[in-house]
C-alpha cells in the first residue's frame, strides 16, 4: 500500500469527498499519516488528539480496533509524535504538525509550528501558529524549555567553577596582575577579566 494510492495526480489526499493534505506540502511521514487516515486507520479530534483505529498486519492488511486508542507517544522536549506504517516502511511525524495540516492550514517555507501556552502536548489548534524559528526559540529561551548557548572561553565551554575559583582567589591577594594570570592558566587576559567579573563560570 503506498501513498500515491490515496493522492491524485496533484498530490491532493482526500477523505469522504474532502481534502485532508497535499503530499507535495509534506514530510514524508505526514503524507504516510494522511494516507493512512484516508484508509481509516486514524483520525484526529476536536482537542488536537490523534486516535488509532486500526493497526496493519505483517501482510498489509488491516486490523481494526475493538476500542480507539491514542496514536501519539511523547518524545524529547515534550511533543508528542505518531509512528506510521504503511508500504513495509515506517514513518514518524509531529502530531502538532499533523493537527494543523488536518485543519487545511499551510506551514509557509521558513515557518514553524509553536504551541501559545508553551505546552507541548496541548495540540488544540487554537493552542498553535506558525512562526518564524527565531521567535520560535525566544520563546523557548523565555520560557526555560530551551537553555541558552553555552558561552565559550577560548574555546573552553564555561563550567569548571573550582578553576574560577582559583583564579579569583589569587587575584584576590593582589600579588598577580590578570595578565600573569592568563599567562598561567593559558587564556587572554580579556577571558580573565570576564571570569574575575563573574561573567564566565559564575558561582
Amino acid at each position: 500500500m503506498s501513498i500515491d494510492r490515496f493522492a491524485d495526480e496533484n498530490g491532493q489526499i482526500e477523505s469522504n469527498g474532502m481534502i485532508i493534505g497535499n503530499t507535495n506540502d509534506m514530510t514524508a511521514g505526514e503524507a504516510a499519516f494522511f494516507a493512512s487516515v484516508a484508509a481509516g486507520f486514524f483520525s484526529i479530534d476536536d482537542q488536537g488528539r490523534v486516535w488509532r483505529h486500526a493497526f496493519r498486519t505483517s501482510s498489509g492488511h488491516m486490523r481494526p480496533l475493538k476500542v480507539r486508542r491514542r496514536a501519539e507517544r511523547q518524545v524529547s522536549g515534550g511533543y508528542l509524535q505518531v509512528l506510521i506504517t504503511l508500504g513495509g516502511h515506517r514513518f514518524h511525524a509531529q502530531s502538532h504538525r499533523l493537527v494543523w495540516l488536518a485543519a487545511g492550514r499551510d506551514i509557509p517555507d521558513g515557518m514553524e509550528i509553536d504551541h501559545k501556552n508553551n505546552r507541548k502536548a496541548d495540540n488544540r489548534l487554537d493552542n498553535l501558529e506558525a512562526v518564524t524559528p527565531k521567535i520560535n526559540s525566544q520563546r523557548a529561551y523565555k520560557t526555560g524549555v530551551k537553555k541558552p548557548p553555552v558561552r565559550p572561553i577560548n574555546g573552553l565551554a564555561r563550567g569548571s567553577v573550582l578553576l574560577a575559583r582559583r583564579i579569583r582567589g589569587l587575584y584576590s591577594k593582589g600579588n598577580v596582575s590578570q595578565r600573569e594570570l592568563g599567562t598561567l592558566f593559558g587564556f587572554s587576559q580579556k577571558s580573565i577579566s570576564r571570569i574575575l567579573r563573574g561573567e564566565a563560570w559564575p558561582e
